[in-house]
């Protein structure tokens, strides 16, 4: 059984994401504010967002003299200076990998090497494992730069590359160009710092937030959570959280563990049909093949799922044992194997 969208297929355009996001059919004037870090309070305005991503573009470009196709890698969790960074690379005509910031050196160092990285934004508090992890990848103490506004050790901040008396016009990406401009994309969950739940709480009360985007474990927090109870949440109308149901252009099956098609209310394997599925894993066959990406772009997402009546997607279980903490999937043999380092475990198994 194929399982569609509720709404309508809407027309995707053919353009690069730079010039997407900054394209403004809705009419966005320069002076509103489009996004604002909670714990700050630091913004940027539509204006301010287009001017400092082409100054970061003209900087990559004049001091670091970034080519078209040149790979830079963001190692950092969400902070207010992330979109400049990517867009502006983009708009540089470069493409983005960005890392997990739960990164390890080795894993870090396996991304950089594989994706071809040659220049390395990161968060100052993951400075040591991007140090060791650049040093493998043979990036340059200069061209790692940081988030923030102070320099550490020997390395600036991003900023120090931005120029303001010479502003490029964005790269153009014709189609095919503009479906690759990011090398690897994770999405990044984390907060610098552990957000708790009363600073989400004031978030909402004092910025009036209408719209969450959010997952399960922050949701239960908020409600099980007593000092939520001090704020006023009144102005959220709407919660985005787990899977929900297919948005346009969208098509799905669900498999039993024989390769049946499955109908509502029968758990199986998710596989989805999306216009923006990817081609490939960068430089691993193997990592493709298990993804099992067939003829027609229909993608093993690996979740076992159920969909019911309504055409809610309700998750069930994994297809491959792994744990989620934090929103990041961890592999029980990750955890096993560094049990096993301690001298007094002989044996370990992570159920």
């Amino acid at each position: 059984m194929i399982f569609k969208s509720k709404y309508p297929d809407i027309k995707i355009p053919q353009a690069g994401i730079y010039q997407y996001v900054t394209s403004n059919p809705n009419k966005i004037q320069d002076e509103k504010v489009i996004y604002v870090y909670g714990v700050t309070s630091r913004s940027y305005t539509f204006g301010e967002f287009k001017h400092e991503t082409k100054k970061f573009a003209t900087g990559l470009q004049d001091r670091l003299e970034f080519k078209r196709g040149v790979v830079l890698a963001i190692f950092s969790p969400n902070q207010v200076d992330y979109p400049i960074v990517l867009l502006g690379t983009i708009a540089a005509g470069g493409k983005v990998t960005t890392a997990n910031p739960i990164y390890e050196t080795t894993k870090l160092s396996y991304q950089l090497i594989d994706s071809g990285s040659s220049v390395l934004i990161v968060h100052p508090e993951i400075l040591e494992a991007a140090i060791e992890a650049s040093n493998d990848a043979k990036i340059p103490a200069s061209r790692v730069l940081l988030f923030g506004d102070k320099e550490i050790k020997e390395y600036k901040p991003y900023r120090s590359v931005l120029i303001n008396d010479r502003i490029i016009e964005p790269i153009y990406y014709i189609t095919e160009e503009a479906k690759s401009t990011t090398a690897y994309l994770f999405t990044v969950l984390e907060q610098p710092e552990i957000v708790s739940v009363e600073t989400i709480c004031e978030s909402i009360q004092k910025f009036k937030i209408n719209r969450i985007y959010t997952t399960p474990p922050i949701i239960l927090k908020l409600v099980n959570d007593p000092s939520a109870q001090q704020f006023d949440l009144s102005s959220v109308d709407k919660i985005i959280c787990s899977v929900g149901s297919l948005i346009p252009n969208i098509k799905a099956k669900v498999f039993s563990d024989d390769c049946h098609e499955l109908g509502c209310n029968e758990p199986g394997k998710l596989w989805i049909h999306v216009p923006n599925i990817m081609k490939s894993y960068l430089n691993n066959k193997v990592a493709t093949d298990a993804a099992a990406i067939d003829k027609d772009g229909v993608f093993n997402t690996g979740g076992i799922v159920y969909v019911d009546e309504q055409g809610s997607y309700i998750i069930v279980d994994r297809n491959k044992e792994m744990i989620k903490s934090l929103g990041f999937h961890v592999a029980p043999s990750k955890l096993e194997s560094i049990l096993l380092t301690h001298a007094a475990v002989s044996d370990a198994a992570v159920i």
